[in-house]
C-alpha cells in the first residue's frame, strides 16, 4: 500500500515539476526572467513530525513536502543599443509603481516613455527613482552606471534599486514582477551595477531545461505503470478471493 501511495505521490510531484519545467522554457525569452526550481519530499514517517499522533489523514505515515525557489542567478547581458533599455549587473531590482498595491519589483529593463513623458515598464508600470517618478522630456537619455539619469545633460534623478532582505520569501506576479521584503541598494554598498543599451537574459538554460523535461516524462510514467501494475495485481487478488 505505501508503494502505491508513494508512487502516486511522486507522480502529482511530477506533474507539478512538469508543470513548472515548461513555464521555464516558455519564458527563455523574456527578459530578467527568473527561472522557478522545484523541491518535493516525501516523507517516509509523517507521524514523528506529528509527536507520534497518527491522523486518519497521516496514519499511512507518507507525507509530501513541497517547494518552490526562485533562483535569483544573473543572465546574460544583451546588447541592443536602445538608450531606454537598461540592466543591472549585480545585485538589486528596478522598483515599479502598482497604482493599487504599491511598490513592485523587476530586472525588465525593457523601458518606454508613455505618452506623458513618464519612465516605464513595457507593461505600463511607472519606473521609480529616489525622488519618485521618473519625468523624462527634451532629447538625449542617459543613463550612467549608479543609476545617474540626464536628459541632454542635465540630471533629472537617480533610479532606484532594491534587493531581498536575507531569506525573505519572493513571491513571483507575473509579467517578471516580483513582491518582497526589500532594503536599498547602491553600487556603493555592494549592489548591482546600471548597464544602459542592455537587456538583462532569462536565466533559463533552454537545453537544460528541455533535458531536465523529458527526464521528468520518464520518471511520470515508470510511476504510472507501476500503480497500474499495483491495481491490476489487487483486481486479480480480490476476484481469486471472491471465487474462494
Amino acid at each position: 500500500m505505501k508503494q502505491v501511495l508513494a508512487a502516486t505521490s511522486n507522480m502529482l510531484a511530477r506533474v507539478r515539476e512538469l508543470e513548472i519545467t515548461a513555464n521555464n522554457i516558455s519564458n527563455v525569452n523574456t527578459p530578467g526572467y527568473k527561472r522557478d526550481q522545484y523541491f518535493a519530499n516525501i516523507l517516509q514517517n509523517a507521524q514523528q513530525e506529528n509527536g507520534n499522533q497518527a491522523t486518519a489523514k497521516d496514519r499511512t505515515g507518507l507525507k509530501m513536502i513541497e517547494r518552490n525557489i526562485v533562483d535569483l542567478a544573473q543572465g546574460s547581458l544583451h546588447k541592443t543599443g536602445n538608450p531606454l533599455d537598461v540592466a543591472i549587473n549585480g545585485e538589486g531590482f528596478f522598483v515599479i509603481q502598482d497604482e493599487e498595491e504599491g511598490e513592485k519589483y523587476t530586472r525588465n529593463g525593457n523601458f518606454q516613455i508613455n505618452d506623458e513623458g513618464y519612465l516605464i515598464t513595457n507593461y505600463g508600470k511607472k519606473v521609480m527613482a529616489q525622488g519618485g517618478e521618473v519625468f523624462l522630456h527634451g532629447g538625449e537619455v542617459r543613463i550612467s552606471n549608479d543609476g545617474n539619469i540626464t536628459v541632454d545633460g542635465e540630471l533629472v534623478d537617480q533610479l532606484k534599486l532594491m534587493k531581498p532582505v536575507e531569506d525573505t520569501k519572493i513571491i513571483k506576479l507575473g509579467n517578471s514582477e516580483y513582491q518582497f521584503e526589500a532594503n536599498s541598494t547602491t553600487p556603493e554598498d555592494g549592489g548591482g551595477t546600471i548597464v544602459q543599451g542592455f537587456l538583462e537574459q532569462s536565466n533559463v538554460n533552454p537545453i537544460s531545461a528541455i533535458v531536465k523535461l523529458v527526464a521528468l516524462q520518464r520518471d511520470f510514467d515508470s510511476n504510472q505503470k507501476m500503480v497500474q501494475s499495483f491495481d491490476e495485481i489487487n483486481k486479480v487478488s480480490a476476484n481469486d478471493i471472491g471465487r474462494i
